[in-house]
């Protein structure tokens, strides 16, 4: 009876820890998303987007053209885990909303519209989060 009762007290302890490890894991994991490697990748003179690693590589910015095909976007989104959802959300945001931004696995997205002139731009930076 003892020895169940140890036996139950090491299970019980083990689950409590495997629980903690649970818990602080699901914090923001750290992205390994190299931008100087999806600037380079993605990067296409034939399409109206422009790309810009900053902050020492810890930044990426894009500003697509409304005349661009999206492949430099695409490439950009694929590489770096763009949800759907938040790729919906950058689908649906207006000029008037203003600068938008969402979060996912250690990484940031902050994005927005630029009308007038003579072309439409969006604008989009990919932030590792700290």
């Amino acid at each position: 009876m003892f020895v169940i009762m140890i036996i139950g007290d090491v299970l019980g302890i083990l689950f409590l820890f495997g629980c903690v490890l649970g818990l602080t894991g699901t914090g923001q994991q750290q992205t390994s998303v190299d931008f100087n490697a999806v600037e380079q990748k993605c990067n296409d003179e034939d399409d109206d987007t422009t790309l810009q690693v900053g902050d020492g590589g810890a930044s990426l910015s894009l500003s697509m053209e409304d005349d661009s095909d999206g492949k430099v976007f695409n490439c950009v989104a694929s590489e770096v885990g763009l949800p759907d959802s938040v790729r919906s959300k950058m689908g649906s945001t207006r000029a008037l909303d203003g600068t938008q931004s969402d979060t996912w696995d250690g990484m940031k997205v902050t994005w927005s519209y630029q009308t007038g002139g003579y072309s439409n731009s969006l604008d989009v930076v990919y932030e590792r989060q700290k």
